[in-house]
């Protein structure tokens, strides 16, 4: 730590003493100061973890793509529909632009369609 920060963060704790205060920091370097327990980050749990759907080759496939024409996804073993939506939307809108790129799942197949 830069000796300035370093100054600075001792009359800090040293006000936080005079005051009585509970508490913990914990310095970039990874030094803890206080009394305080610091507890780890929980990590979240998520509905649907993040999955490499480069195998459906979405970039490739959405890019090359011209208006009128329709693209069916069938989900591989694990996956549904509505998961790789999402990621095929994003391809979809960010190469082509909002309104001009629609999904939608039909029998548990995500079809999409460049609109213009």
């Amino acid at each position: 730590m830069i000796e300035i920060k370093a100054k600075q963060l001792v009359r800090a704790l040293q006000v936080l003493d005079m005051l009585e205060c509970e508490y913990a920091v914990k310095t970039p370097e990874g030094e803890v100061h206080g009394t305080l327990p610091i507890a780890d980050k929980p990590k979240r749990k998520h509905k649907n973890p993040r999955k490499d759907y480069k195998l459906y080759c979405i970039p490739d496939r959405v890019g090359a793509m011209k208006v009128g024409d329709v693209e069916v996804f069938k989900p591989l073993e694990g996956d549904t529909a509505k998961q790789i939506a999402s990621n095929v939307s994003s391809h979809g809108i960010a190469r082509f632009g909002k309104g001009n790129f629609t999904t939608t799942v039909v029998n548990g197949e995500l079809q999409c369609m460049r609109v213009a």
